[in-house]
């Protein structure tokens, strides 16, 4: 059975698929990254913004916040998918190190 990790993932990838077949240009490595980089800098925007350091946007704030962070997040996807990473593997890999190395300086 499919769990939610796996379904999100197969979803971000579905909606790639759908996006390369009207896409003038096909997007490579380096277009999918250019794109990361900047929705990570739409993403900046919004959250100064959430955190009041900035007051020119004319947007509801949590939903401009929710739709960048799924922007990223589907970006990364994007990228590992086309680069092999097992996304799923990889996360629990890196939290369990990262606790095995909280643990030893608790």
């Amino acid at each position: 059975m499919e769990d939610n990790f796996q379904k999100m993932i197969n979803r971000a990838l579905e909606i790639k698929t759908k996006y390369n077949k009207i896409e003038p240009i096909k997007w490579g490595l380096k277009q999918d990254f250019m794109g990361l980089i900047k929705d990570i800098g739409d993403l900046s925007k919004i959250l100064m913004v959430y955190d009041g350091y900035r007051n020119d946007f004319n947007q509801d704030t949590k939903k401009a916040l929710e739709h960048e962070l799924i922007d990223v997040l589907w970006a990364i996807i994007v990228i590992a998918d086309k680069t092999e990473v097992d996304l799923k593997k990889s996360f629990y890999k890196t939290m369990n190190d990262l606790e095995k190395r909280l643990n030893k300086s608790a």
